[in-house]
């Protein structure tokens, strides 16, 4: 986030050292005016958000989008999202086309608060050492440990064989699905992973229903693989977290702003079981996006060193566009 704010104020910089280089005061002044034009165009340019999955980490994201929400300035190209991150996506997408900045700040709180409602009725409750220890987690979870070890044991189709999923009902109820179809006001793009051939699936606006975003959010000890098209996919993090290729084809904006929740470094080393399989999960889910953002770099580095002119690096990266 610092680094985009910087990008976007790199203009005025520029505009001081600009105008002591002017001799006149309506040389100054116009060029001031210049100055400030570039500025605001510049402060205005439309900007794609990168949302991550990450479980109830996704509460993180809702709060960064209600204070994006407050930006006036700040407009979006498209939305790529996976996990979580596709829930926000597109209570963000609804909340827009029904009421715009207003609507989205409010449809965002609406949906987590009653998604809180729902968890607080689980037996996956914090315990009071928990609390005590103070990391917000569930270590010491009875619910939690019962969970886990019956997971270990037993599938989603022998726990829940008839496919019961409150979250389902949830996005139903709050979410208009046929305006989201419609809605122009931003592009959506949804991250799956298609079970059969491992390769990343991108749900498209235009296409989503409820069953889209649970496809991207299906977690595979915990839900049944969501069937859409004859094909079946689990949460979208494990290929893409998110993918950023639909942007960077199907958009106009130059600026990615990517909403980080899933940790690259973490301090210590973990040593107790869960916390050995909560990092290897971390690392995942995060080695796609690390790929495709190492990628996107080595090619601005080669556009920044005069090694590949615009038209070239266009041609190139239609021909190398990932097919995953």
């Amino acid at each position: 986030m610092d680094s985009f704010w910087r990008r976007a104020h790199a203009p005025t910089q520029i505009g001081a050292d600009d105008e002591r280089a002017c001799a006149g005061k309506g040389e100054r002044d116009e060029r001031a005016s210049q100055v400030s034009r570039v500025r605001e165009a510049d402060y205005r340019a439309e900007n794609h958000l990168a949302l991550q999955g990450g479980g109830s980490h996704g509460a993180f994201t809702w709060g960064v989008l209600d204070r994006l929400l407050e930006e006036e300035n700040l407009t979006l190209d498209g939305i790529t999202a996976a996990s979580a991150g596709s829930i926000n996506a597109v209570v963000l997408a609804h909340g827009l086309s029904v009421g715009g900045r207003p609507g989205a700040k409010q449809a965002l709180p609406l949906f987590w608060r009653r998604l809180s409602a729902l968890m607080a009725s689980s037996i996956v409750q914090p315990s009071i050492l928990d609390k005590i220890h103070g990391n917000f987690g569930l270590d010491y979870s009875p619910g939690y440990m019962l969970m886990n070890m019956l997971c270990q044991f037993l599938s989603p189709y022998q726990l829940n064989p008839f496919n019961l999923n409150p979250l389902k009902n949830l996005l139903e109820e709050i979410v208009d699905f046929r305006r989201i179809r419609q809605q122009t006001a931003v592009k959506l793009f949804l991250c799956a992973t298609n079970i059969r051939t491992c390769k990343v699936e991108i749900f498209r606006g235009s296409e989503l229903t409820a069953d889209h975003v649970l496809a991207s959010s299906c977690l595979p000890f915990l839900m049944h693989a969501v069937e859409i098209g004859g094909e079946r996919y689990w949460d979208g993090g494990f290929i893409g977290n998110p993918a950023l290729f639909p942007v960077i084809y199907e958009c106009d904006a130059r600026d990615i702003v990517l909403v980080h929740v899933t940790p690259t470094r973490r301090p210590g080393f973990p040593v107790t079981a869960n916390s050995i399989l909560s990092r290897m999960l971390e690392v995942s889910v995060s080695s796609s996006l690390m790929r495709e953002m190492r990628a996107v770099a080595f090619v601005n580095q080669l556009i920044d060193q005069g090694r590949m002119i615009a038209a070239v690096s266009k041609s190139l990266s239609t021909k190398l566009k990932p097919k995953m």
